[in-house]
């Protein structure tokens, strides 16, 4: 995967958890540009109220990891106990 652009990673999974499905999907298109944990990346799910669409947010740790990230795109779609989740992450200009 090439982070100078972008990376994007595709995930599906067996479980009825989008939240660690997505993180999942985070962790393989950032790596090994940054090796999150996952207690930087909150997922923010879709609410229809606020008219928001499911979000990630990644607080690194390290300072070294903070200026690599930049924009970071999220899409969840789930069909019974199936949940696939895409993330695509942009390198930082």
């Amino acid at each position: 995967m090439l982070l100078g652009q972008w990376a994007a990673v595709q995930h599906c999974m067996y479980s009825a958890n989008p939240r660690w499905s997505v993180k999942e999907a985070f962790y393989k298109a950032a790596y090994p540009h940054v090796v999150p944990t996952w207690k930087e990346v909150s997922y923010k799910s879709h609410n229809p109220t606020l008219k928001a669409k499911p979000a990630l947010e990644y607080q690194p740790e390290s300072p070294e990891s903070a200026g690599k990230i930049g924009a970071i795109h999220v899409s969840v779609s789930h069909d019974g106990e199936y949940v696939y989740s895409s993330v695509l992450v942009e390198g930082q200009k």
